[in-house]
């Protein structure tokens, strides 16, 4: 009996413990951190998720380096490159358009 309380209490507790956290809250405003020199297109995607965010959110993002959300591209040596391990990026350079979603100590990093 008391094994079958330890499995249920390590299934519960496990889980909570084990993901890191991003959470997007109701009309909170979030920071993100991403590069004036991003291409384009990265911009163009970011604005979309800005209009996203604030339409499903009913919050504002802003632009802040110490931001919650970390967007950068390999190679431009960004927050999100420095954070990434070696093999995303590996991976991330054998295709010319992809893009890898982490979260690492509590950010969320693209």
């Amino acid at each position: 009996m008391k094994k079958l309380i330890v499995i249920i209490l390590a299934i519960i507790v496990l889980p909570n413990h084990s993901f890191a956290d991003v959470v997007f809250r109701n009309k909170a405003t979030l920071q993100v951190s991403i590069d004036t020199k991003e291409a384009e297109v990265v911009r163009t995607a970011f604005d979309i998720f800005r209009k996203d965010y604030r339409s499903v959110f009913s919050g504002d993002v802003t632009e802040d380096r110490k931001g919650q959300v970390l967007i950068g591209t390999i190679g431009l040596n960004s927050q999100a490159e420095k954070a990434m391990d070696n093999e995303s990026i590996r991976e991330l350079k054998t295709h010319n358009e992809g893009f890898v979603i982490q979260v690492i100590n509590n950010k969320l990093y693209i």
